[in-house]
């Protein structure tokens, strides 16, 4: 964190269990709470809601020796935190791989981690 207040964020750290992943640019993080779908019928009537669960998306760099695809599918009940690189951090307690894993021909591996709850901690 720079401390400058024009700086937005540009990066993102990803620990699982408080071990740094080898993340790549692009990690999109969902907070849990709510959806509003708008409902119509003639016009506008208005929205409903439906509840939404904390996921965070994210591209691994596989590395010899380092952290596999396989590795990554089987994590269970695992603290997933999100921290950009202004200083904001959310978690994600308790969260899982959804087991849909995939390793690209560059050693990418797509993952999706998903978890009933989040909550901001900085």
């Amino acid at each position: 964190m720079s401390g400058n207040p024009n700086q937005l964020m540009g990066r993102a750290l990803i620990r699982a269990n408080g071990m740094e992943l080898a993340t790549l640019d692009g990690s999109t993080f969902t907070p849990a709470g709510v959806t509003r779908t708008t409902v119509k019928g003639y016009r506008v009537l208005g929205y409903q809601e439906a509840v939404q669960e904390a996921h965070l998306e994210c591209k691994i760099q596989q590395s010899p020796g380092g952290t596999s695809v396989d590795d990554i599918n089987a994590m269970n009940n695992v603290t997933i935190t999100f921290v950009a690189d202004t200083g904001e951090s959310w978690t994600i307690p308790n969260a899982w791989c959804d087991g849909g894993c995939t390793l690209g021909d560059k050693g990418e591996i797509d993952a999706k981690f998903t978890g009933k709850t989040s909550q901001r901690t900085a």
